[in-house]
């Protein structure tokens, strides 16, 4: 089986392009196969995208060779995000935002509290006298 995704700029596929599999009479057979964005791709520059991705079977049994292809389209949002968007995801996606805000600011208030401190220190040893042996 050959994997394939149109436009080929936009997606990686994880794991070899060719997937070889021996299948039996009546047996069922799923394969999956991850697409990740492609590295340094911050944003879509269209807000509904259509992406195609597709695959191809070519068996060869008893003599007979068999080929097959199919292609499925599908919308991507300007982050990458398979469109429609679930309401369960939208709200995670919120949530997550908001934490993850949350962890900068207090971080940020970690940090300055720790130059406040470390300051303070400083001054309190600077405006101490010097004692005289």
């Amino acid at each position: 089986m050959d994997w394939v995704n149109f436009p080929a700029s936009t997606f990686l596929i994880q794991g070899p392009f060719q997937d070889v599999v021996s299948v039996r009479a009546g047996q069922t057979t799923r394969l999956e196969k991850d697409f990740i964005v492609r590295p340094g791709l911050l944003k879509l520059n269209e807000s509904n995208k259509e992406v195609y991705f597709g695959i191809r079977v070519n068996a060869f049994v008893a003599d007979v060779n068999y080929l097959s292809s199919i292609e499925e389209k599908q919308l991507f949002n300007s982050d990458y995000e398979l469109l429609p968007i679930s309401d369960q995801y939208a709200t995670s996606k919120i949530l997550s935002t908001v934490a993850n805000y949350a962890l900068v600011i207090i971080c940020i208030g970690i940090i300055v509290g720790i130059i406040y401190i470390v300051v303070k220190k400083i001054r309190t040893y600077v405006n101490t006298p010097d004692l005289e042996t």
